[in-house]
């Protein structure tokens, strides 16, 4: 683990290092918009130097989790945010730390640990020279920012990752644990069933405890569903939730459709690079799931995990695309693509010299949209 431990702490660093020169720039020259706070709810203001490296961060969808992690799910739209983060954030708070501060702290730790994993992961799947690859493709991708704001992105990195690297150990109960807790985290998490069962199989064993994983990350969307109907009285809430956020259901490839009519009628105009970004990550994440299979089982990982890898992407993806916002179809592909991370496997089979270029304007686009996020513009 020690050479996981460096790069991952070598991917987390480079991450850092480009979101706060995106905040820097941004705070310094960039127009400030206003971040919409949830109904009844105003963050505990900060100390003046907390506040210069926790506050730029605090925007949209982070101060929901910090109004359930203090005032628990009161607001019908809570719902929609999964517990795992808000737990951790009041976990934490009771240790005397601000909840906007234990939040950050948790996202960046969660994100250190969760590289460290990644790579260690990679590592088994492919080689160790791809899984350096792989894991700064995950710390340079254009919309990382997330994985440093306050988000449960953060720690769905960290467990789903532990729950794919404890499955490959054979430490099937620990596995479980991680992906449970992953299925809490985001709702993508019940999908890493099938990259967990894909490793299941190739385990070829007696042991039936192999399953535990898969079991775990189904375990936690049913408590979930179990939690939400036994507050609202509707089994199926936890879906509908979305229709609160103006969400609805829609058949998927018509939501790609949607997408490119978007981009171009807003081709040219302020608004116009949020939708291309949309789309751009969108087609990504479309190319990804058949170029993971292919990699993959040509690898140390094999055809069933890749398989269940590429099948998880394309779960992810259909998904988002299945509840789009019509103004905006594409909205939050961006952020949601980063539960893909399996996918960032494949990046350690560029040309060396493709993939030096690819990172080099990775990073340039980490720092433009991380200026926009600190900015409060729509990146989702």
């Amino acid at each position: 683990m020690r050479d996981s431990f460096k790069w991952g702490f070598l991917a987390w660093l480079a991450l850092r290092i480009l979101t706060m020169l995106g905040a820097a720039w941004s705070s310094a020259t960039w127009t400030q918009g206003e971040t919409v706070l949830p109904p009844s709810y105003r963050p505990a203001p900060l100390p003046s130097i907390a506040d210069s490296v926790v506050g730029p961060w605090l925007r949209a969808d982070a101060h929901w989790y910090l109004k359930i992690a203090e005032q628990g799910y009161e607001d019908p739209g809570a719902f929609a945010f999964m517990p795992a983060f808000p737990l951790a954030i009041r976990s934490l708070s009771w240790t005397g730390i601000s909840s906007p501060l234990a939040a950050f702290l948790i996202a960046n730790i969660a994100t250190l640990f969760g590289l460290v994993f990644l790579h260690a992961l990679f590592s088994s799947w492919t080689d160790r020279r791809s899984a350096r690859v792989s894991v700064m493709a995950v710390a340079l991708f254009p919309t990382s920012f997330f994985l440093v704001a306050p988000y449960a992105e953060s720690l769905f990195l960290l467990s789903g990752s532990a729950a794919l690297l404890l499955a490959e150990r054979r430490r099937w109960a620990a596995s479980g644990i991680a992906a449970f807790v992953a299925s809490l985290s985001r709702p993508f998490g019940v999908l890493l069933i099938l990259p967990l069962i894909g490793i299941a199989l190739k385990k070829s064993s007696r042991d039936e405890t192999r399953f535990l994983p898969a079991a775990g990350s189904l375990g936690g969307w049913i408590t979930w569903m179990v939690f939400v109907w036994r507050v609202q009285g509707d089994f199926l809430g936890s879906l509908r939730i979305q229709q609160v956020w103006q969400r609805s259901p829609k058949f998927f490839p018509w939501t790609v459709r949607a997408g490119f009519e978007e981009a171009a009628r807003w081709w040219g105009t302020d608004v116009g690079p949020y939708f291309l970004t949309d789309l751009a990550v969108t087609l990504l994440l479309i190319a990804l799931v058949p170029i993971t299979f292919m990699v993959l089982r040509k690898k140390p990982a094999g055809r069933l995990v890749g398989a269940g890898a590429a099948a998880y992407t394309a779960a992810v993806l259909i998904a988002a695309l299945s509840y789009p916002f019509s103004p905006r179809p594409l909205l939050s592909i961006p952020r949601f693509g980063l539960a893909a991370f399996p996918s960032a496997s494949v990046a350690g089979s560029l040309p060396r010299a493709i993939a030096i270029v690819l990172g080099a304007a990775c990073a340039a686009a980490l720092v433009v949209l991380s200026a926009a996020f600190v900015a409060a513009r729509p990146i989702f």
